[in-house]
C-alpha cells in the first residue's frame, strides 16, 4: 500500500517549463511585432523617398536617391528574412508548448491513477481489516 509520490516534481517540473516556453513565445511574438513596425516605418519612408525622388528628378541629383532607394531594399529584404526566423521560431515554441501540455496531462493522468490505485488498496484493506473484526467478534461470540 505505497502511493508513487514520484509524479509530483515531474510534475511541476513540466510546469515550470511551461511557463518558460510561454515567456519565450511572448518574446518570439514581440519580435515579431517589432519587425513588423520596422516594416511599416520602411515602406512610409519608401512613399518619402519616392516623392523627394520626383523632386531629384526635376534636376538633382538621382543617383543618391537610388542608393537611398537599394539600400532601403536591402534593409527590407533583411527584415523578411529575419521575420521569417522568428515565425520558424514561434512554430517551435508553439510546439514544445504542445508537447509540455501533453506531458503534463498525461502526467496528471498517471497520478489520478495512481491515486486511485492507492485509494482504491485502502478501500481493500480497511474492508479486511473490517472482516478481520468482525470474525473475531463472531468466534468470540459463537
Amino acid at each position: 500500500m505505497k502511493f508513487k509520490f514520484r509524479l509530483q516534481p515531474l510534475l511541476k517540473i513540466a510546469e515550470r517549463e511551461l511557463g518558460l516556453v510561454t515567456a519565450e513565445l511572448e518574446e518570439v511574438r514581440d519580435g515579431i511585432r517589432q519587425i513588423d513596425q520596422l516594416m511599416v516605418e520602411l515602406e512610409e519612408t519608401k512613399v518619402q523617398e519616392d516623392q523627394e525622388l520626383e523632386v531629384a528628378c526635376r534636376g538633382y541629383d538621382v543617383g543618391l536617391f537610388y542608393q537611398r532607394r537599394q539600400a532601403r531594399e536591402r534593409d527590407k529584404i533583411a527584415l523578411i528574412n529575419r521575420r521569417f526566423e522568428f515565425v520558424e521560431a514561434e512554430k517551435k515554441v508553439e510546439e514544445r508548448l504542445t508537447d509540455i501540455k501533453r506531458e503534463i496531462y498525461r502526467l496528471e493522468s498517471v497520478r489520478e491513477k495512481h491515486l486511485l490505485e492507492f485509494q482504491a488498496e485502502v478501500r481493500a484493506a480497511e474492508d479486511k481489516e473490517l472482516d478481520e473484526i468482525g470474525t473475531l467478534r463472531y468466534s468470540a461470540g459463537g
